[in-house]
């Protein structure tokens, strides 16, 4: 993208919109270049000059001219095997993701209820012809006096924004290397987690957007001229946060990849650098806190749903988690006091009411994800 002047320049700079479109991961490939030119010359593509020089070049080393064509005695003497997962790589890492995602979400549905203000998010197996669903994730969302009570907290936070901008500003796109400087996450020794991490971020766009789009919640500057943000957000709705989505997925996940326990010394700080990045966006003045508490539930959730279909080593499954806006009034303290990453999302104890529609078992899918499995051996190796 174009380095323009400004603001709305250094936004492209960073990518952030083509991000969204998940296809703009490929740009990852290009992180073999730090092997050098020689690498980067062979990436898929064409240099015109190079091609015309090829076929000068084939024309004086392929001798005689109008043999018959030379087959190597190394090459395929039989087809692959149809439909064997081990098959994925053979491709290259833009075309693996692009397998594993429609794995990955094509067992999901997404609907939507304007009886109950909701978007919800359903895992669907087949067996044997017949469809059993489970959910996954349901939203509902508050009401408008909530969002306009939240508006003084965003007036409040803008006084954060000088201390703050350049944590938002470089955390338009997913910060890699926020995470990188807690997890020493590099290509050359988690070629294959990023790899994962790609197709996460593309799960969380894959369902958020939907739920975005149902529920159709305004940002912030909607509701009062005074909020100024200091970005050009997404010209979609607020609710549910996605970088808190986002975030506390990846939160979850590093976690879960380290080998460390809940609660841990780097636990905690992948949890507060996932509150950190959340309150960033409303500092910046394009979220209300309340995002971010929907948007951390449904990261932790799709963080067990994905561990549970990559059949990831002791993953239980995924909790079904419920958001439940309607049952918040504008006095509570969520609304007033804003976003804890500390709150309880399921157990028997403790939880707050608009979590307390959340199941208590996990659930667990009945059909084996084959490709997926795939993309975990090679990850789990990356973190022994």
């Amino acid at each position: 993208m174009s380095m323009l002047n400004h603001l709305q320049g250094y936004q492209g700079y960073q990518g952030y919109q083509g991000y969204q479109g998940y296809q703009g991961y490929q740009g990852y490939q290009g992180y073999q270049g730090y092997q050098g030119y020689a690498a980067a010359t062979l990436m898929p593509g064409a240099d015109p000059a190079v091609s015309w020089g090829l076929i000068t070049n084939r024309d004086a080393v392929m001798q005689p001219h109008g043999a018959d064509a030379i087959l190597w005695s190394r090459g395929p003497q039989e087809l692959p095997e149809v439909g064997k997962p081990k098959n994925i790589w053979l491709w290259s890492a833009d075309v693996r993701h692009q397998n594993l995602l429609v794995e990955l979400v094509g067992s999901l549905r997404i609907s939507s209820s304007s009886v109950k203000q909701s978007a919800m998010i359903e895992h669907v197996d087949w067996q044997a012809g017949a469809a059993t669903t489970q959910p996954v994730v349901e939203v509902i969302r508050p009401t408008v006096e909530v969002f306009r009570a939240q508006t003084n907290l965003v007036n409040d936070w803008s006084e954060l924004r000088a201390e703050r901008a350049q944590e938002v500003l470089t955390q338009l796109a997913v910060p890699l290397q926020y995470w990188g400087a807690i997890l020493d996450l590099n290509p050359n020794d988690h070629r294959f987690t990023l790899e994962l991490v790609q197709l996460a971020l593309a799960l969380a766009q894959w369902v958020n957007q939907p739920i975005k789009h149902h529920l159709a919640c305004p940002r912030p500057v909607a509701y009062s001229p005074g909020i100024q943000p200091i970005i050009n957000a997404g010209r979609f709705s607020a609710f549910p946060s996605g970088h808190a989505v986002e975030a506390f997925l990846l939160a979850r996940l590093f976690q879960r990849l380290s080998g460390e326990k809940v609660g841990c010394e780097l636990d905690k700080q992948l949890q507060r650098l996932a509150a950190r990045i959340a309150n960033n966006r409303v500092v910046a003045g394009v979220h209300f806190p309340i995002d971010a508490t929907a948007g951390r539930m449904v990261g932790e959730t799709l963080a067990e749903y994905l561990l549970a279909r990559l059949h990831a080593g002791g993953a239980s499954g995924w909790i079904c988690r419920k958001f439940d806006g309607q049952g918040i009034n504008a006095t509570d303290d969520v609304v007033v006091k804003g976003f804890n990453k500390n709150e309880p999302m399921n157990g028997p104890h403790g939880v707050p009411a608009y979590f307390s529609g959340s199941a208590t078992a996990p659930s667990q899918p009945a059909c084996k994800s084959r490709l997926l499995g795939q993309l975990w051996t090679k990850v789990k190796d990356e973190w022994r």
